[in-house]
């Protein structure tokens, strides 16, 4: 069953005419298959605890424009929609392709999508010290007698949806069992780093930082640091 974050979009959808999309569709089916493929802001939710509501307008602003710019140089992209917050759907034609089968020319696809969309918000957004990384999910759509092609369409938004929720307990459940593991075998790392002064150029006490083995996805450090790209070019 959709969460109410899923319900809410299914309902947006349900709530919105849909002639463009509708009609884009039904053209395009007479000549190539369609896929669609979702993305959503990996940890939104806690990117507008740290950063607050202006970062969050400006990422989903630049986001916009991202896929508008998107649009205009893959052909194959002939409708994107945000129905709520930060979930983003494409629209794409597959063409025949006699060396990649439907699923892998999807795959390809939303993955040169999104690493596109995040080297622009990335590079926009020097407000921030964490990079913006997505959920990713995909899906053909096929004509069917039994449904209508905005029913077709909602069925495929549920499928994808479902999809990026799957993954995204996966990779928790992965790090949940990882970290269990990290307490059970007591490898935790202790890491004193010194807190200096600026005034006296003095240390005056130390914060301690625990880290898990080099190996593992609890090692990675905190960015502390961002190469600001403005005009002057400093780092903070």
């Amino acid at each position: 069953m959709p969460g109410s974050g899923d319900t809410q979009i299914l309902n947006r959808f349900l709530q919105r005419p849909h002639h463009q999309l509708i009609e884009k569709i039904e053209s395009e089916w007479k000549s190539s298959g369609i896929g669609l493929i979702y993305l959503d802001i990996v940890h939104f939710t806690e990117i507008e605890r740290k950063y607050g509501p202006i970062i969050c307008d400006k990422i989903l602003s630049t986001l916009d424009h991202a896929f508008i710019e998107l649009q205009h140089q893959y052909s194959s992209i002939f409708y994107i929609h945000r129905l709520v917050g930060d979930d983003f759907f494409i629209y794409i034609k597959m063409e025949s392709n006699d060396q990649l089968p439907e699923d892998a020319v999807l795959k390809k696809a939303s993955e040169e999508i999104a690493d596109y969309i995040k080297m622009r918000v990335n590079e926009k957004i020097y407000e921030m010290n964490d990079t913006i990384d997505f959920h990713i999910s995909y899906t053909p759509i096929y004509p069917t007698a039994s449904k209508s092609v905005e029913n077709t369409i909602y069925s495929a938004i549920k499928n994808v949806i479902r999809q990026a929720k799957v993954v995204q307990h996966n990779g928790y459940t992965k790090q949940q069992e990882e970290f269990q593991q990290i307490l059970l075998q007591q490898s935790i790392d202790i890491h004193y780093q010194p807190i200096i002064s600026l005034s006296l150029g003095t240390i005056f006490g130390y914060e301690s930082l625990s880290r898990g083995p080099k190996s593992s996805f609890f090692h990675i450090l905190p960015i502390y640091f961002r190469l600001q790209k403005q005009k002057d070019s400093y780092i903070l």
